[in-house]
């Protein structure tokens, strides 16, 4: 099986059939069974224009039909982002990610009115299934769709929303579907918005000092704050975004506001904008120690739009720092076990904060080694999400790939820095140590050993009574209200913690 499609398929979700349905009218209107792929587009030419999404999303009902989300806050329909390009010859448009695949269908512009073939190929499922995407009419009683010659959207004056026609019919939708009556995706009352804000970036000539950044949601991280005259930049508000800078201004006193709805990048295929307050985020700064303070009471979140937010952080403070070499304190709760019932082995440290002479330790600038019976361990291309051979991981790598057989993650998740898994190693000592290089000056932490007593992960607890779910968190260490599409970790009531894809 194809790894990236594999992927692309888990992460957005798509790898979850909702329901099995009755296709009809499932012959060829323009399948070319080659998806469009990047490379097409940039042969075409043209000019790309960014839009965000506001859907109603698909989810079934233990198979026994289709219901629609019809709370966007819950379901977290807005946001997604999506692209269109029009052809230099004004006649043709392809859409990117109107499919749960990232990948383009072809479109026909007609006036104000852009017509996208129905059954266009994206791509293929985890089990080797064509899927197309398609206009179609879902009766929901008769778990049956059939599907319909055209994708219509209304295009407005200037290309700034596209519309979803549906022709007054409320149970036309968009499908990612195979000929089987598969369903993957579904999604109704689309209306794309354009959006074109850009990531802030600080002049070349601004003054740069280093920050931890800590608050009541996550452990502490190091951060940029960048000053241009009365312009202030803050880099790494959301540590999903690390390298994301917001612009604000400060006043006479060095107090700084920051402007809402500031974008900061992309997570997934939706967009991530950052929110305080009503009148924006606003720190006060301590001119004594340098220090910059979210105002009390207040908080910031992520998301898009502002009704959208995946989580909110309060008691945010910027603690300035001078980056000198010293040796890292050694990691803590070093932990190994295994998901129940798998075979997939977790292994769970604290990356520490401070030197042991007490002052800031800089992420940016720190590495972590395993050792494996006391043998330096080399991570290497085949087996594991890196480039080439190397024995260090820097701190702040975060990244996951999926086959068809296990799970290989490096980065940060709730309970701290986490990589797993290694099927084919089997041995209980296991340890870390910590490298810390600055300015050319490399200095190494103690190494501290595993201990193989956290017996959550390691087998389920005895109890007289169901375990249920009390808290959700997605793979990249974001607390959930609910699941989300794709892989989740799950804290259980009896105390053992479950991924679970949804």
């Amino acid at each position: 099986m194809n790894k990236l499609r594999f992927l692309l398929f888990l992460l957005m979700g798509a790898g979850m059939t909702l329901a099995k349905s009755t296709a009809a009218n499932v012959g060829s209107t323009d399948s070319t069974y080659q998806a469009y792929t990047d490379e097409d587009i940039n042969n075409i030419g043209g000019t790309v224009v960014g839009y965000t999404g506001s859907a109603n999303y698909l989810k079934s009902n233990d198979d026994q039909g289709f219901h629609w989300w019809y709370s966007k806050k819950t379901a977290s329909a807005d946001g997604q982002y999506y692209k269109v390009c029009y052809a230099p010859d004004n006649l043709t448009a392809y859409f990117y990610h109107l499919g749960s695949l990232k990948g383009w269908v072809k479109g026909y512009i007609e006036g104000n009115t852009i017509r996208i073939p129905s059954r266009q190929y994206i791509g293929a499922s985890p089990d080797g299934k064509d899927v197309f995407l398609s206009a179609v009419l879902y009766d929901n009683d008769n778990c049956r769709f059939d599907i319909q010659q055209d994708i219509k959207f209304t295009l407005s004056d200037g290309r700034d929303r596209l519309t979803l026609d549906t022709n007054d019919d409320d149970n036309l939708a968009l499908f990612t579907h195979a000929d089987d009556g598969t369903v993957y995706w579904g999604q109704k009352d689309l209306t794309l918005d354009k959006f074109d804000q850009q990531l802030v970036t600080p002049p070349s000539t601004a003054n740069k000092k280093r920050y931890t950044l800590s608050g009541n949601y996550f452990s502490d991280h190091n951060v940029w704050v960048a000053t241009d005259g009365d312009d202030v930049y803050i880099e790494g508000l959301c540590y999903t975004k690390p390298h994301a800078w917001i612009k604000g201004t400060r006043d006479n006193a060095g107090n700084v506001t920051c402007p809402n709805g500031q974008y900061i990048g992309l997570s997934g295929n939706f967009v991530y904008a950052i929110w305080g307050a009503e009148d924006g985020i606003k720190f006060n700064y301590d001119a004594e120690t340098d220090d910059y303070t979210l105002e009390d009471g207040a908080s910031i979140g992520m998301g898009y739009p502002s009704d959208n937010i995946d989580f909110r952080e309060s008691d945010l403070k910027l603690t300035h720092f001078d980056l000198v070499p010293g040796k890292p304190m050694a990691p803590d709760s070093v932990i190994i076990g295994s998901f129940w019932p798998s075979s997939e082995k977790y292994f769970i440290f604290d990356i520490p904060e401070k030197t042991v002479d007490g002052n800031g330790l800089d992420k940016d600038f720190t590495f972590w080694r395993f050792y494996v019976d006391d043998t330096l361990f080399v991570f290497t291309p085949d087996r594991f999400p890196v480039e080439k051979p190397t024995s260090e991981i820097p701190a702040t790598y975060s990244t996951i790939l999926f086959t068809s057989d296990h799970t290989y993650y490096f980065g940060k998740m709730y309970a701290g820095t986490v990589f797993y898994a290694w099927p084919d190693i089997d041995t209980e000592n296991a340890a870390i140590e910590i490298v810390y290089d600055v300015d050319g000056v490399r200095n190494v932490s103690d190494k501290v050993y595993a201990r193989p007593e956290w017996t959550a992960i390691q087998q389920p607890r005895t109890s007289s009574r169901e375990a249920v779910p009390l808290e959700y968190y997605s793979i990249d260490g974001r607390k959930l209200s609910e699941p989300c599409h794709g892989l989740n970790v799950v804290r259980m009531s009896d105390g053992t913690v479950r991924k679970v894809m949804r």
